[in-house]
């Protein structure tokens, strides 16, 4: 069970306050969103833009840290997570926001900053851009690469393309699932691989999605799936 954003549902998502509130509440592991500012560093934020600050690729991090300093480099996102908690690394490189790299540099630069201060053998790696995966899975081949899903009608090309470049899973929305959640996990395992889905908070469904075979369930409310895990767990 993956914290979304850290502990989202009771603190500012990516912020350490959201690490630490996922890691009390019992989570498996924090799925975090990294970008890229003006001046080269990693920081984590979901949104390209700031209401305070514009465009977060257009800003350095000293003005982004002077304006808001609840976010955090990867570094220190890193190094608040405990090491024995997994991490969902995801690279936010959308063509059409701020800050896109069509050389997807950010890949190498996350990948780099990974391998020299953290374990990578905790991290999956996963990004919408196809070739941000892509490249990830180039540079290091043993770091785990999570394929994420844009949209309902891609759920059938994202397995393909996971199985073909090697990677461990496919990132799908639960919306984004037409046919039963099983179907899917059927379907994935034959190709092998697993299946994380995202964001889930009601406690029946993150049932119904454990019990179907998903691999993890990424929620904002770690507390409630770390119960529903749990229950299952004493019910086997």
């Amino acid at each position: 069970m993956y914290a979304h954003r850290g502990d989202s549902a009771h603190a500012k998502d990516n912020s350490i306050d959201a690490f630490g509130r996922a890691v009390d509440a019992g989570a498996d592991g924090i799925e975090l969103d990294v970008r890229r500012t003006a001046d080269g560093h990693l920081i984590l934020a979901h949104d390209p833009t700031h209401p305070d600050i514009g465009p977060l690729a257009d800003a350095s991090l000293a003005k982004i840290q002077s304006i808001d300093d609840s976010i955090p480099t990867l570094r220190q996102g890193l190094a608040a997570i405990p090491s024995s908690l997994f991490v969902n690394v995801e690279v936010k490189n959308h063509r059409l926001e701020p800050g896109f790299d069509a050389l997807r540099l950010i890949v190498d630069q996350t990948v780099d900053e990974i391998v020299a201060h953290d374990d990578p053998t905790r991290i999956l790696m996963s990004s919408f851009d196809p070739f941000s995966t892509r490249r990830a899975r180039k540079i290091l081949p043993e770091l785990a690469v999570g394929q994420l899903v844009t949209g309902r009608t891609l759920v059938g090309a994202a397995l393909r393309w996971a199985q073909r470049f090697g990677y461990q899973t496919v990132n799908v929305a639960r919306s984004h699932i037409d046919e039963s959640p099983e179907t899917l996990v059927v379907e994935a395992a034959r190709r092998g691989l697993l299946v994380a889905v995202w964001t889930v908070d009601d406690p029946e469904e993150i049932d119904r999605l454990f019990r179907a075979g998903v691999a993890a369930v990424i929620t904002n409310d770690p507390a409630i799936g770390r119960q529903v895990a749990d229950r299952l767990r004493l019910s086997e």
